[in-house]
């Protein structure tokens, strides 16, 4: 029993980044950025499982969601421009894509560790959940080893009304809003037993998501 539910939650996990990669590599299907994340959400609020089974779970997601997004680094191959062979050139792009897939996945396995200890177990998770997100993506811009190509907010470049606020807070502030989306759309799905506290969360969804279209319709009707 105990194997048969680690099969589910792992599965969950490849669902949620598969879904995710996908916003990212076809732009009409940005739309999947708001709800990928759910499978994820709905693990880290309700999974008891030990730390270093945690750690997986998020090393995994991260690991899968770089994998798929960062295929394009295997276009660099070959390296005529350095004197490598194919085979060389093929193993050095091949060896690089996957490194630096596995390391980034590191922070994600760290981020659900620090999510299970400042928890609340209450509905304020989705606000600590969105925030140490949002840290995530900042500390992997950082330093010399800094590779920020997985930002949520990269999902919606070709929604133009939507990313209108980045002029006001940043792109993170993008991601921001589509972790709270997510998360809101978690909550509703997890309060469906109470139809009236789910409506609400889905409500509270809907409006961060209209009201950052209304600001961008603005933004954009404004004259040059």
């Amino acid at each position: 029993m105990k194997a048969k539910q680690n099969w589910k939650e792992i599965s969950l996990i490849t669902a949620s980044a598969v879904l995710t990669a996908l916003s990212f590599l076809f732009p009409a299907l940005s739309w999947l950025a708001y709800i990928s994340l759910v499978p994820v959400f709905l693990l880290l609020f309700w999974s008891k499982k030990k730390n270093k089974t945690l750690f997986f779970y998020g090393w995994l997601f991260g690991t899968l969601l770089y994998l798929a997004v960062l295929h394009w680094l295997l276009q660099l191959h070959p390296l005529d421009f350095l004197d490598f062979s194919k085979p060389v050139s093929f193993l050095i792009v091949f060896t690089g894509w996957i490194l630096i897939s596995l390391f980034e996945g590191l922070f994600h396995g760290f981020f659900f560790l620090l999510f299970r200890r400042l928890s609340l177990g209450d509905w304020r998770d989705i606000f600590t959940l969105s925030f140490l997100w949002i840290l995530m993506e900042w500390a992997q811009g950082l330093g010399i080893l800094g590779f920020p190509f997985c930002r949520l907010s990269l999902t919606q470049y070709q929604n133009l009304p939507f990313i209108q606020s980045a002029s006001l807070f940043g792109s993170l502030f993008i991601s921001l809003l589509i972790l709270l989306t997510s998360g809101f759309i978690t909550l509703a799905l997890s309060a469906l037993p109470n139809m009236r506290q789910g409506v609400v969360y889905a409500l509270i969804a809907l409006l961060i998501v209209s009201a950052n279209l209304l600001y961008g319709a603005f933004s954009l009707s404004r004259p040059t």
